[in-house]
């Protein structure tokens, strides 16, 4: 279950912004390639980030364990996640 659950969650991400998008445009409208570029990759950064780690996910899964993997990913995934709302104030020139 907790699998399921965990391959969900970039999925329910873009899914929870796509409507708040054009909200997050218009407040960073003032940023040069904001509308283009910066500002569309929220939608496709978190699928990036489960993109580019997933060949190594095996030796990853040898090393670890499944537990360890999942409570490590889990941290992960809460502090990457966490940052637009806690860390971030601007969208980087």
């Amino acid at each position: 279950m907790m699998l399921m659950a965990g391959s969900c969650l970039p999925i329910l991400g873009a899914v929870l912004l796509a409507p708040v998008l054009p909200k997050i445009q218009e407040h960073f409208a003032t940023v040069p390639g904001a509308d283009k570029a910066l500002v569309p990759m929220v939608l496709a950064t978190p699928a990036l980030a489960l993109a580019l780690p997933a060949p190594f996910a095996g030796v990853i899964f040898d090393r670890l364990g499944r537990k360890g993997l999942l409570v490590v990913a889990g941290v992960l995934y809460t502090l990457f996640g966490t940052a637009p709302l806690c860390w971030t104030r601007s969208l980087p020139s």
